[in-house]
């Protein structure tokens, strides 16, 4: 079965940059066995989620929401707590970056809403975040 797909990347300071990598990996990765479970949404969709995870704030790296119909990509820019991420354990970090992948759901363009189980896909990000110890805060 195909099924949506995740794509991370981040805008991120140096002083976090290894420790966003390897949160990043781990995530990607459980997410794409949860993604592969079952079909939350449209298999051609590209859900795309990008933290900012910078020390100041600027013009140029603030939040966004766009779906680019023609590549089927809904991008998610959007802020995490650079002062969390960094004092947090490889835990916390891990649920952080889970965090902002439930907001982009509670975020979905209203075109979108429609054919992605938010809800469903939600609890199951929730409960992968349970089974590996990563808290939700």
């Amino acid at each position: 079965m195909r099924s949506m797909k995740l794509w991370m990347s981040g805008e991120v300071d140096a002083d976090v940059y290894d420790a966003f990598r390897a949160a990043r990996q781990d995530v990607e990765s459980a997410v794409a066995a949860v993604l592969a479970r079952e079909a939350f949404g449209p298999p051609a969709l590209e859900w795309a989620v990008i933290p900012i995870i910078r020390s100041e704030d600027h013009p140029d790296y603030r939040e966004l929401v766009q779906f680019h119909a023609r590549r089927t990509t809904v991008e998610f820019r959007l802020r995490v707590s650079h002062v969390q991420f960094r004092s947090g354990t490889s835990g916390q970090q891990r649920g952080l970056l889970v965090q902002a992948l439930l907001r982009s759901l509670s975020m979905l363009p209203v075109g979108l809403s429609a054919s992605v189980r938010a809800a469903e896909l939600g609890a199951g990000l929730s409960a992968l975040a349970r089974s590996e110890g990563w808290p939700l805060t």
